[in-house]
């Protein structure tokens, strides 16, 4: 899946799920592409979360990939990194 395809889909899925939907796109060190896909937390939840991630980073950063990953369209790695 190329960039562009990735973007395509996030736009997709923004207009389906009415919230801006961000894409993930990495690739891991064997060379396969891990693709994701976050709705947009509201503005309280990014509050909150900045205020969590001074003390505690990747505890605020799994929240939201548990909370906002639509996990139905993204690579399941993802979300066995959080735990869940």
């Amino acid at each position: 899946m190329t960039q562009e395809q990735v973007n395509a889909k996030a736009e997709e899925l923004t207009k389906q799920y009415g919230v801006k939907v961000h894409p993930l796109f990495f690739v891991t060190e064997t060379g396969e592409p891990v693709v994701g896909y976050l709705k947009e937390p509201p503005r309280f939840v990014k509050m909150k979360m900045l205020d969590k991630a001074v003390t505690s980073p990747i505890s605020a950063a799994s929240d939201i990939v548990d909370g906002y990953l639509i996990k139905e369209e993204s690579d399941s790695r993802i979300s066995i990194v959080t735990g869940k």
